[in-house]
């Protein structure tokens, strides 16, 4: 929002377009951007594979493990990595979160 007026790629509701707007502005460093589109198209694939496992729109992953696993099948995990697959996602929703604290509020 801060530099949208000088910027117009930023100026989209395009996640990954926004990124690599920022990137190529020089707001945000190659390796964060990546850190960042990482996370987002995770996010992305859980949220949809969430969708079609319920049948309903969630931000969650599931507690009941028939639905867990086939999340995880989804994504591309194999039978029996649900615990391989929840620390993937961990493991880069950290990193991203590390990326926001340091470019929105200063580390």
């Amino acid at each position: 929002m801060r530099h949208a007026w000088a910027e117009p790629g930023l100026r989209t509701t395009r996640t990954r377009e926004a990124l690599a707007a920022a990137h190529s502005a020089g707001l945000i460093p190659a390796e964060e951007a990546q850190i960042l589109d990482e996370a987002w198209v995770l996010a992305t694939r859980v949220r949809n594979a969430v969708m079609l496992v319920r049948g309903r729109a969630g931000d969650t992953f599931p507690t009941e493990a028939r639905e867990l696993a086939a999340v995880g099948r989804y994504l591309g995990y194999a039978e029996g990595t649900v615990g391989e697959m929840l620390d993937d996602y961990r493991r880069i929703t950290r990193r991203a979160r590390a990326v926001v604290e340091e470019l929105f509020y200063g580390g």
